[in-house]
């Protein structure tokens, strides 16, 4: 489950409460891409709930990141277990 919610005019935060590897790609594809469409200058993904992330999940939040600094904007990672934070550091 996820559920997105606008913080300010300026940060957009996505809260994700369960493995991703629950759902399919597209259902949570469609969040990834109002957050890159959206003109908010700080994307915020919380994973406090998040345990595990697969291989395609970790790509699709890699070109996310990549995309939103083309664009001049910043992306956030906050509450992540210890497993993802290595991962993400690593890819980092």
């Amino acid at each position: 489950m996820f559920f997105l919610k606008e913080i300010s005019k300026d940060e957009n935060v996505l809260e994700v409460y369960d493995n991703l590897e629950l759902y399919n790609q597209s259902e949570y594809e469609l969040y990834f891409k109002h957050l890159e469409a959206g003109n908010q200058r700080l994307v915020t993904l919380d994973l406090t709930n998040l345990k595990v992330i697969n291989a395609m999940t970790l790509g699709r939040i890699v070109c996310l990141r990549q995309r939103l600094l083309q664009e001049e904007r910043t992306m956030r990672i906050k509450g992540c277990n210890d497993n993802v934070y290595k991962t993400l550091k690593f890819l980092k």
